[in-house]
């Protein structure tokens, strides 16, 4: 068997076992559906966009938006096809590494030498992982290095063709970090080639490709200036902070990668060999860590990534492995030519052994991620489907998270990051004193407000998790203009929680609701909110010390905020004081009658205490402000079964199935009322 044959052979087994933890490291991301929701507008003759009318350019990545258009133009489901394509890009750029491999190997390596860095790669999770999010990450991993590989071929014949610089087209187009891979190899082709000539005979050949490359860049950049009315796309805007508290972040990132995928630096330690040490490629090693520094650099000045993992590096490790695989390869020359063969054998053997393992330990880390992204798009693709079936398709609805929900819905979102807000964008109000990452300061509470989103959803239900969030419960508008509204879904375990716009509905028992005072100003005190958070966070593990947070919460926060009452009110009847309890919510909900927990509860606790009238009222308003969990009708129900209204309990129970669904609850009680 020829050595090629070996090679080839040796790169299928590791593209399936790329496939295959891909598959098992898989997860979507929502970012992913915000790309798929451009598609579905602009096929349907919207434009590119991503709320109908409004023209925010919401996405980084043309060539890879053009590709997914393709696919949905025939016939295919993009989410799904997106995933394949990506899997497959995944497999394509180990064989392009195993070409940069074998092109830059010594005549007399062993086979096996030009399969190390393929095999680094195949069994990398993040690699594998993110080629499965729908996002362009591996389509833009596989043209890097796809270009790297060309350019290294060229380089050398002092060339850099007009059709490989339109391939860097695509790569930016892509990416605009390829803007970046193309500045690196057009400047050190220039170089290299004035090695042998002068810098005025150097130049010219290369002017064409800088040419070829400019020019389709500036007809896009015009396109997007007249479309869109700015010369970058709205995310640079949103996430990119050229300051100290991006740098502090970007160094961050750049230790958890190093730590994570190079033991402390001590595999770039080895992977440098090659850059250094003699040989017939020294200076194509050499552009390969010029290549991987100014990119590291780069993702540490724009901050890192928002996303968990190593999303901005993954386009870079084809080329990590590529150098650790150089490093090896030296040692083992060095070895050989010492006439210690077992000795450079054991040491190919043990560095592969503990790269190996090095990956392994971090699956349980891609396991974890892959479930909380799967866990956050499937919430939102549910929740989508609860908008799709009981709100109007004029609702509106203000998001963090806006892909998955804005895809499955079709409704129009209110971005509260603003990715595709241009206010937001371009004109964030962060609160100070707020804590935030580097990429979360991009927020505007009182522009969100001002569009009355009938719903604001949080990613993790009621509980504030993005800084925006933070600053939405400091405004008077949200406090009293919008109320938790729990939502019963068939299949979780836990209510849904939103929230919802008070607009319009009346207290059946009170009058209106109290006047709403907007524009009396933000409430100044972050303790309130943070001391909520934390109740929240340890109300079940923990009630004592939640308890101690939200009479924080309450002592600290604005007199128009009931939220903490409804949790004492909670904790009280998990310890068994329903006196205490009763007496929290009615207090709940003198402050706010919107108080959803508080009226919930205080129609059971009526009921059981024999006051049926009033259990009556407590029940009529809480399917009033929230018809779409079963305690008003079930309780609504049991009253008038209690009255010998038999009829009615049962029509009541029947109008609640058709109103949330087929609630287990409210099927028995038809069911032992017929």
């Amino acid at each position: 068997m020829t050595s090629n044959l070996k090679q080839s052979l040796g790169l299928a087994i590791l593209s399936g076992a790329t496939i295959g933890l891909g598959l098992w490291l898989s997860f979507a991301q929502d970012d992913a559906f915000i790309l798929y929701r451009y598609v579905s507008n602009l096929l349907a003759g919207n434009g590119l966009v991503f709320n109908p009318g409004e023209w925010v350019e919401g996405y980084t990545c043309p060539f890879w938006v053009l590709i997914l258009a393709g696919i949905s133009k025939l016939g295919l489901d993009m989410v799904v096809w997106s995933r394949f394509l990506g899997l497959g890009f995944a497999v394509g750029t180990l064989w392009a590494v195993l070409v940069v491999s074998k092109a830059m190997s010594d005549k007399d390596d062993p086979w096996w030498l030009s399969l190390i860095a393929p095999a680094l790669l195949a069994i990398n999770g993040t690699f594998a992982s993110f080629a499965t999010t729908g996002l362009e990450t591996s389509l833009f991993t596989f043209l890097l290095i796809g270009t790297t590989a060309l350019f290294i071929i060229y380089v050398k014949q002092d060339r850099f063709p007009i059709w490989l610089a339109l391939a860097y087209v695509l790569l930016t187009l892509t990416r605009p970090e390829g803007l970046l891979a193309f500045g690196c190899a057009w400047v050190f082709g220039l170089i290299q080639a004035r090695r042998t000539t002068s810098w005025s005979r150097s130049i010219a050949p290369m002017i064409p490709s800088l040419v070829a490359f400019l020019v389709p860049l500036i007809i896009v950049t015009t396109w997007r200036w007249v479309t869109y009315g700015y010369p970058l796309p709205n995310p640079a805007y949103a996430k990119v902070f050229l300051d100290r508290v991006s740098l502090t972040y970007g160094l961050d990132y750049l230790w958890k990668f190093v730590t994570a995928d190079a033991w402390y630096g001590i595999i770039l330690v080895i992977a440098i060999f090659p850059a250094v040490v003699k040989g017939s490629f020294r200076s194509t090693w050499m552009y390969l860590w010029i290549l991987f520094v100014v990119y590291s650099l780069y993702l540490v000045i724009i901050g890192g990534d928002v996303l968990k993992g190593f999303r901005f590096f993954v386009p870079l490790l084809p080329i990590f492995a590529l150098m650790i695989q150089g490093g090896i390869g030296v040692v083992w020359r060095r070895s050989q030519w010492k006439g210690s063969s077992r000795l450079s054998d054991g040491f190919v053997i043990g560095m592969m052994i503990l790269l190996v393992a090095g990956q392994m330990i971090k699956y349980p880390q891609e396991l974890d991620r892959a479930r909380l992204e799967n866990g956050l798009v499937e919430k939102m693709a549910v929740l989508a489907e609860w908008f799709a079936m009981h709100q109007p398709e004029q609702t509106s609805i203000a998001a963090n998270s806006i892909g998955a929900l804005g895809y499955y819905t079709g409704y129009r979102i209110v971005d509260m990051v603003g990715l595709v807000d241009e206010t937001i964008a371009h004109d964030p109000k962060p609160v100070e004193g707020i804590r935030s990452p580097a990429k979360e300061r991009t927020y505007h509470a009182t522009h969100t407000l001002a569009q009355s989103p009938d719903f604001v959803v949080f990613d993790t239900y009621e509980k504030p998790n993005h800084a925006g969030d933070f600053a939405l419960y400091l405004e008077p508008e949200f406090r009293q203009g919008y109320y938790r509204y729990p939502i019963w879904m068939p299949g979780f375990e836990r209510e849904m929680v939103v929230f919802k716009i008070q607009k319009g509905i009346l207290d059946a028992q009170n009058g209106k609701k109290g006047e709403i005072y907007y524009g009396s100003g933000s409430f100044n005190n972050l303790d309130f909110i943070y001391a909520l958070r934390d109740g929240m966070d340890c109300a079940e593990r923990d009630p004592q010390r939640a308890e101690v947070l939200f009479e924080q919460a309450l002592l600290t926060g604005p007199s128009d905020f009931a939220q903490p009452l409804e949790w004492l009110g909670m904790l009280a009847l998990q310890r068994g004081d329903r006196d205490r309890a009763e007496e929290l919510f009615r207090e709940a909900v003198a402050i706010d009658s919107f108080s959803v927990y508080a009226v919930r509860y205080l129609a059971k606790i009526t009921y059981n205490n024999g006051i049926t009238e009033e259990a009556l009222e407590w029940s009529r308003w809480l399917i009033q402000i929230d018809r779409h969990i079963p305690d008003g009708w079930l309780m609504k129900g049991w009253i008038c079964k209690k009255q010998g209204q038999n009829n009615a309990a049962l029509e009541i129970w029947q109008e609640g199935v058709e109103t949330i669904g087929e609630h287990p609850g409210l099927l028995e009680v038809i069911r032992s009322s017929q």
